[in-house]
């Protein structure tokens, strides 16, 4: 008898890296928050305009 090979279990380094994508998304987004205060009074935006994102 063969021993029976275990296919490789990919899908804990598949949520490991739909967590690091969802951690820069979410740092990416705080960033742009934070940001968008200085970038209203800089280039006048009107409210409508700067939080349209």
């Amino acid at each position: 008898m063969k021993n029976a090979q275990r296919e490789p279990n990919y899908h804990w380094r598949v949520m490991a890296f739909l967590f690091v994508i969802q951690t820069i998304n979410n740092a990416d987004r705080a960033d742009t928050s934070f940001a968008l205060a200085y970038f209203h009074q800089e280039f006048n935006l009107s409210h409508t305009l700067a939080f349209f994102n």
